[in-house]
Order: C-alpha cells, then structure tokens, then sequence
C-alpha cells in the first residue's frame, strides 16, 4: 500500500508584515484543541409570570376608565333628576279601568294618552266600550301604587261625544307612567285619536278618522270618508274606501289602498315611500315628485310638459275629477293598479 508522508515544513525567515504560520496545524495532527471553560450564565432574578403581569398591568389600565365610568352615570343620573325624567324603578304596576255608555247612531269618539297605544274596533250599534290600562313604576311596591294613582284618567259622555282621555300626572320627577286605550264603537263612528309615543290601529269602522301619532305607526283598515293620518317616525297604512285622504310622515312609507272621493288628496313623507294602490278604472291627475328616488306607474298616464325622471305631472283617464299630490324624499313613489 501506497503511504504519503507530509513534508515538514521549512522555516522561513522573519519578515515585518508577514504572518507566521509555524503555529497552524492540520486537522489530523496531534490532539485536537479542547474549547476553554466558560463561567455559566447568570441566574434570571424570579419574576411574576408573563400573563400575571399582563393581567396586572391590565388592572392598572382599566382602574382609572371604571371609575370614569362610575363618575359618569352617577352625574347622568343627576342631571335626569334635575330634568326630571329620573330613573324608572324596579317595581310596575298596572291597572284597568273600563266603563260603557249607551249611543244612539254613530257616536263621535275622542281618545287621548301618552306613553301608550290607542286601539279602536267595531262593537256594538248602541253602545261605547272603553277600556284604559293606566301602568306606573316605582322604586316600591307602595310608591309605585301611589304614582299609579295620580296618572289621571277620566272617561265621560256629553251629547253624541264619548271621550277618553288619560294624562301623565304632574310634580313628579321621576318614575315612567303610561297609558293605553282599547274602545269599541258603532259602525261609521267618528274617530279623532291622539297619542304621544304610541301606535294607532282602527278597523271595521267605516267611517271618516283623524288619527296623531308620535313614534309610533298608524293603521286604518275599513275606513270611509275624510281622513286625515299623521305620525311622527312611524309608518302610516290605510285601506279606505271613498276616502278624502291627507296623510303625512316624518319618517316612514306611506301605503294607501282603496277608493278616492272627488277632490284634491295630499301625500307626504320624509324618508320613506309611497305606494298608491288605487282602482284600475279610476279617473285622476297626478302631480309626483321625489328628491333622491324613482317614480313607477301600472296607469297610462298623460304627461304634461313639467314632467320628468323625479317629477311625474298628467292625468289618467278622462276629465278626471280626482287629484292626488304625492311628495316624498330619498324613496320612490309607484302607482299601482288595483284589479279587484
């Protein structure tokens, strides 16, 4: 067997400037180099666990937002107080107050609440049904018995008028009350309805309603005659037949189905639509006019020089004797034949 022999190196002499490489080993020559002892590291001082202080430094943080929080219901309420709207109680209490008066014909009925609903329906042809579910609450049983009390409701006849009327009571600075009105009329009953923050429903009538809604919808089915239906921040929907209509929202679409008597009838509505369902046959004018939507008609209408995209002016049928005026903004307005 072949055997290589390295050569020992030949020393060479001393120059500035060049390194010496008398001290250089190879890699298989004598005993390998072992690295020299290192002092251990030094011990990490103990120390809360990393979630520990995460959740520490958390509790730190939310402290002072909790007691924002506290300050800032505690001088909402006071300044509630001072409003007086006040906080509402624990305890609610509720209680119902009928009474019946004999009519002959269609009576005139005029109800009045607040913080409730108004509901009328057909009943009897020679008689007034009233019922009235006055509600208070308070910080107890007994004061809320005692504001219950005062939420003043009074039911009474005079002539062919029935009328209904509840009232928040008066001096109280905190606590909620409220009211709500159910009555049951002769057919083709006058209706004049008024409530604040509540809805308004009358079906089976037949007859003229003048109905005032604040937050709250209104809702005439088998109505007849003038009606006038106004709500603030609801929607207003009517099913009428030879109606004289005036309707209006602040806030909410507008739905009419039925007839219309001879005249001028006027629709308007805020934020919100207006769909007309009317008789096929039906003879009218139109005058349609929309801010930000489209108008859609099932009629053949005739339009007049004024016409275009958002305002639509003509006439259906001949020598109509109907006019309907229809304003709305930020919805559309659709006119839609009615077959039955």
């Amino acid at each position: 067997m072949f055997h290589y022999r390295r050569p020992a190196p030949r020393p060479e002499p001393y120059r500035p400037g060049h390194q010496d490489l008398r001290g250089i080993h190879f890699l298989d020559e004598g005993p390998k180099a072992q690295p020299s002892p290192q002092p251990p590291p030094p011990q990490a001082q103990p120390g809360p666990a990393p979630a520990a202080a995460a959740v520490a430094a958390k509790k730190k943080r939310e402290f002072p937002v909790g007691l924002l929080a506290f300050a800032a219901v505690l001088g909402g309420g006071l300044m509630m107080r001072q409003a007086g709207i006040g906080p509402v109680g624990q305890t609610r209490v509720e209680e119902e107050l009928t009474k019946a008066f004999v009519v002959e014909g269609a009576p005139r009925l005029i109800a009045e609440t607040f913080n409730g609903s108004i509901e009328v329906t057909r009943g009897e042809s020679d008689k007034v049904e009233c019922v009235v579910v006055r509600s208070a609450n308070g910080r107890d049983q007994k004061e809320a018995e005692a504001a219950l009390s005062r939420v003043n409701v009074s039911m009474s006849k005079v002539g062919d008028t029935v009328r209904v009327v509840a009232r928040r009571p008066e001096g109280l600075n905190w606590g909620h009350f409220g009211a709500t009105v159910r009555v049951r009329v002769p057919e083709g009953s006058k209706l004049k309805l008024t409530t604040t923050n509540g809805k308004i429903r009358a079906e089976g009538i037949d007859g003229p309603v003048d109905a005032r809604a604040s937050n709250g919808t209104v809702n005439v089915k088998g109505a007849q005659g003038a009606l006038s239906l106004v709500s603030s921040n609801g929607a207003i929907q009517c099913d009428a037949n030879d109606a004289m209509l005036k309707a209006e929202t602040t806030n909410g679409p507008v739905e009419f189905r039925g007839s219309l008597a001879e005249g001028t009838h006027s629709i308007k509505s805020s934020n919100g639509r207006v769909r007309l369902k009317l008789p096929a046959q039906l003879a009218f004018q139109i005058d349609a006019k929309t801010s930000n939507g489209k108008i859609s008609t099932e009629f053949d209408v005739k339009k007049e020089s004024g016409s275009r995209s958002k305002h639509l002016v003509g006439a259906v049928g001949d020598d109509p004797k109907v006019k309907i005026a229809v304003s709305t903004s930020n919805a559309s307005i659709s006119l839609v034949e009615d077959d039955e």
